[in-house]
């Protein structure tokens, strides 16, 4: 959930521009806060690095990756990199379930008080125990 897959920010489509404008200033992540985190996280010289930043890899590393759930909350920045990365798996022919918490702000699962947090956490389960039965029957 609110994964960053990116050193830079991709593009926000209109429905998320709509979705952001009712956030408090607080809870933005504006392109440049982003591209100073990635520098804190992974270094200058680590930016293109597909470990550090999947999204931002050539086309033969999402390939190889495995089925694969991103669910992005509604009302944060870094939907638009959960977004992007979705649309690179599926370009690079794995499976992607995709998803968006509505009316959810980065950070909400620490707010055991939500109950969307609730849903956002057994929605996850639950494709996770999915995923992990269909990978071990026979």
């Amino acid at each position: 959930m609110y994964p960053l897959l990116h050193a830079q920010s991709p593009e926000y489509g209109p429905e998320l521009r709509a979705s952001l404008a009712r956030l408090a200033p607080a809870f933005h992540f504006t392109p440049e806060l982003v591209a100073q985190l990635a520098r804190q996280y992974a270094g200058e010289a680590h930016l293109d690095d597909p470990v550090a930043f999947p999204g931002n890899a050539n086309s033969a590393f999402p390939c190889q990756l495995p089925s694969t759930f991103v669910l992005n909350a509604d009302e944060d920045e870094l939907h638009a990199s959960g977004e992007e990365f979705g649309r690179q798996l599926r370009n690079a022919g794995v499976h992607v379930d995709m998803g968006a918490q509505p009316h959810m702000y980065h950070g909400c699962l620490d707010d055991t008080s939500l109950p969307a947090a609730h849903s956002a956490i057994a929605t996850m389960a639950n494709w996770l125990t999915d995923a992990l039965r269909a990978a071990t029957l026979p």
